[in-house]
């Protein structure tokens, strides 16, 4: 019995899974499907849901911009760990216009 195998290398744009893009990937798989099962369905309070989807992005993004602190000095990396908790905390609890 032989066998044959051949195979390639394809290039591709797969992002490092970090814990917002992962999130990211979630939120958006998420809201498309319930915008376009309420659309299909006829349902009520999706209809804004390419708006909110933006937004999520627009707070991810800025989670993602605010990097913790590279410095030796104690009082700088509290101050930059604090904005780090604020992004976060400002992406969980946004309201969605549904």
């Amino acid at each position: 019995m032989t066998g044959r195998c051949d195979s390639f290398v394809v290039e591709t744009d797969v992002h490092y899974p970090t814990d917002i893009t992962l999130l990211w990937d979630a939120l958006r798989k998420l809201i498309i499907g319930c915008g376009r099962v309420s659309h299909r369905k006829g349902l009520g309070g999706w209809g804004k849901y390419r708006y909110n989807l933006r937004q999520v992005k627009r707070l991810l993004r800025q989670v993602q911009k605010v990097k913790a602190s590279t410095s030796s000095d104690e009082k700088k990396q509290a101050a930059q760990e604090k904005k780090v908790r604020q992004a976060y905390r400002k992406s969980v609890h946004h309201e969605p216009a549904f």
